[in-house]
């Protein structure tokens, strides 16, 4: 009898494992990413000097924050054969994109704020020390975000170099185009220019 409950019981393991392999399996369309990481929404700030942000403080943190994160796992996966160099890059430039525009924001906080101490020292209700600090930490801000601009450029400078060295190399290889490594030395000279301009 015992014999037989173990036969039963072997043969249902079986009949579940043979109906579980005739079952398809979900299959992934290919121009959908991969859904282990989101896509990254760094909101559009302004970079031109003097406009105000519409990108809370709050907000550039958190982008900044999971910007980061990102690129922190992205290195470990390209480290260990998962990813491309190209997806790293393209997280890293994230992170000096998001820390540019964290800065941005900040700069227009302090901007707002500064306006405001101004127009209640005019009412008489607030002191010239609040005023003061504030336009101090103005100053202090946009000297922070003239830095994070310009790692955020140099980034996306070296990240072109990296490129251009890459599909050069694989059309060495016969495994590049051309066309490829044109829109690569069109996009390093484009940012070349912009980087003479200043």
């Amino acid at each position: 009898m015992a014999a037989l409950s173990r036969f039963l019981i072997v043969a249902l393991v079986l009949a579940s494992e043979l109906k579980a392999e005739d079952a398809p399996l979900p299959l992934r369309d290919t121009r959908e990413p991969f859904d282990f990481e989101a896509d990254l929404k760094l909101l559009d700030v302004p970079v031109e000097a003097g406009e105000i942000s519409p990108l809370d403080v709050t907000r550039a943190e958190t982008n900044y924050e999971r910007a980061r994160r990102k690129e922190e796992r992205w290195q470990k996966l390209q480290r260990a054969g998962v990813l491309s160099m190209v997806e790293y890059e393209r997280a890293a430039r994230q992170v000096a994109e998001a820390g540019w525009k964290l800065e941005q924001a900040r700069v227009a906080h302090w901007k707002t704020t500064v306006e405001e101490l101004r127009a209640r020292l005019a009412k008489g209700e607030t002191t010239r020390d609040l005023l003061d600090t504030a336009e101090t930490s103005l100053r202090n801000a946009e000297h922070l975000a003239a830095d994070a601009e310009a790692f955020f450029k140099k980034r996306q400078l070296e990240i072109a170099r990296a490129n251009l060295d890459r599909q050069q190399r694989l059309l060495a290889l016969g495994m590049g185009s051309k066309a490829q490594v044109q829109a690569a030395e069109t996009t390093l000279e484009k940012l070349r220019a912009e980087e003479h301009k200043e």
